[in-house]
């Protein structure tokens, strides 16, 4: 395939997913009370575009987890991510840890709100993340 069309298909694929996440978030937001139950399903879906997930990568809560799916997904594609084969130890996070921060990055920016260092550490499920969402969009 050339370059061009190449870059178009990109292009393309990444405009749909920033609509998709977009919708997601909308769909958050518009719930009032602090419903995490009803947060979680508009959630899986943000994270399962975020990640560039497949519907079936999607049957697991843990949000370490889906990081890893994601970056086998990468790879499949035949790209790499830098920083991929980081041993978890000695001070260093592998790559599924960084991208559960840039995920929560993202949804604090995107939602308009301010989860605490301390709230996104206990954060390792859909569940938890859904109920911390809800929590802070209740206070605002």
């Amino acid at each position: 395939m050339p370059l061009i069309p190449a870059l178009r298909e990109i292009r393309e694929r990444i405009e749909r997913a920033d609509a998709s996440a977009r919708s997601a978030v909308l769909e958050i937001l518009e719930v009032k009370e602090g419903a995490p139950e009803r947060i979680a399903e508009p959630l899986r879906r943000y994270i399962q575009v975020k990640y560039m997930l497949e519907r079936d990568d999607m049957d697991t809560e843990d949000i370490i987890e889906l990081g890893k799916r994601s970056l086998e997904r990468v790879k499949e594609r035949g790209n790499i991510v830098i920083g991929m084969d980081v041993s978890p130890h000695c001070g260093s996070a592998g790559s599924s840890v960084h991208k559960k921060v840039l995920l929560l990055i993202s949804l604090n920016k995107a939602l308009a709100i301010s989860l605490t260092p301390k709230e996104r550490a206990k954060c390792d499920s859909v569940q938890d993340l859904a109920a911390l969402i809800a929590k802070h969009l209740k206070e605002k």
